[in-house]
């Protein structure tokens, strides 16, 4: 009974694409060709011809990884997974031991970091207090900004028919350390 390509390489275990790469090779192509016939529904392969391919397959069948591998009991596979969960416990062990290393370094780091902050703080806080000190006890950079404030009190205008208060225009930061110019009226 003819049957079709995907038949055959179903019944070999193999891609409908493998069997019809392989009957268009030489020498089998040439031996295929009384045995194959075209249908409406694709190529026929008869009997003797399916006979062909098969022989061809197992002829030229490339040995597979699972052929090399010498049969096992259940014993022998138990005990070799056994040895290699072992070793991976070893592996975890001593990984979980080089992450509590670490752990260590980097509180040792960060604590080590704070200490030199706080210390290059102090010092800006010292460095600071040498600059400002001088000025709070009177030296020219106090003495100016003690004169910009009197001249910033209101000062009372006489007019003609009353007394009026005039404040000083809001000057922001440039009142206080840059300029010293007041509108005077």
């Amino acid at each position: 009974m003819p049957k079709t390509i995907r038949q055959i390489a179903d019944e070999i275990g193999v891609s409908k694409q493998a069997v019809a790469k392989r009957m268009k090779k030489e020498p089998l192509a040439t031996s295929l060709i009384p045995f194959v016939t075209t249908t409406a529904n694709g190529k026929q392969i008869s009997d003797e011809g399916v006979a062909l391919i098969c022989t061809d397959f197992t002829a030229n069948r490339q040995p597979t990884v699972t052929d090399n591998i010498p049969p096992t009991s259940a014993n022998q596979v138990a005990d070799i997974l056994q040895e290699q969960l072992s070793f991976m416990q070893g592996q975890l062990t001593a990984k979980d031991e080089q992450l509590a290393e670490k752990d260590k370094q980097i509180a040792d780091l960060t604590a080590t970091v704070k200490a030199q902050a706080q210390s290059i703080n102090a010092d800006r806080h010292t460095q600071l207090a040498g600059v400002i000190q001088p000025q709070l006890d009177g030296s020219t950079g106090c003495e100016a900004l003690a004169d910009e404030r009197e001249t910033e009190k209101p000062q009372f205008i006489k007019s003609s028919s009353e007394e009026t208060l005039e404040k000083p225009k809001k000057r922001g930061l440039f009142g206080i350390f840059g300029k010293k110019s007041i509108e005077k009226t």
